[in-house]
């Protein structure tokens, strides 16, 4: 494993330029940031569980050592843990390729705090695919409206038509059987022949900070 972690934040679009301060006053680099938009249990929007409409996500790549200074500080200086504040995953990374954060191998074994489960799903049908996932117990997702730039290989081999509109849902589990019930039911009601057309696949979140009730 590289020693390189990826961190993602959802906070309210309200506090995001607050984030963004934040992140400068620390020095730490974002690598991208967006709007997005949430489903919730109750299929009113919202994002993993938080209760309001309108989120920023926020994306940065650092090192192992960098990346947990940054979760604890988002602890206790931004107070992401506080109720509907926020949420933020540290991701561990195998390969990278076309950017440089260490070259340092970490061995060192982590104790996961659950599964970030990554859905790309056919643009619009976000609610149905929600069901699904509600449905085998997951507690809410974040949106992320996308488009496709897949070659002609690639597309045939996941089935997907090259450029075509879609949106990326991302769902934290906090144990291995409900990432295997959400897996399961995406698989079977909501797969390529279905109008949902959903292809999914998992990464291990290391650290979670905030929505402690997940």
């Amino acid at each position: 494993m590289l020693d390189a972690k990826f961190i993602i934040t959802v906070v309210q679009e309200d506090d995001q330029k607050e984030y963004e301060a934040f992140f400068k006053r620390n020095n730490i680099k974002l690598l991208y940031s967006c709007p997005c938009d949430g489903m919730g249990k109750d299929r009113t929007y919202t994002t993993w569980g938080l209760e309001r409409m309108e989120y920023f996500c926020n994306f940065l790549l650092t090192t192992s050592s960098n990346a947990e200074q940054v979760m604890d500080l988002l602890f206790r200086e931004m107070r992401i843990d506080a109720p509907n504040k926020g949420l933020a995953l540290m991701l561990g990374i195998n390969d990278l390729v076309g950017v440089k954060v260490g070259t340092i191998e970490n061995k060192e074994e982590k104790k996961m705090e659950g599964n970030l489960i990554i859905a790309i799903i056919a643009n619009g049908t976000t609610k149905l695919l929600m069901d699904v996932a509600r449905e085998a117990g997951a507690k809410g997702g974040t949106v992320i409206h996308a488009k496709g730039t897949l070659t002609e290989n690639a597309a045939k081999f996941l089935s997907m038509e090259i450029a075509e509109e879609k949106e990326l849902v991302f769902i934290v589990t906090k144990d291995n059987q409900s990432k295997e019930n959400i897996l399961k039911a995406i698989g079977e009601k909501a797969g390529k022949d279905t109008p949902i057309k959903a292809f999914a696949f998992t990464l291990p979140v290391e650290k979670l900070v905030g929505l402690a009730s997940l």
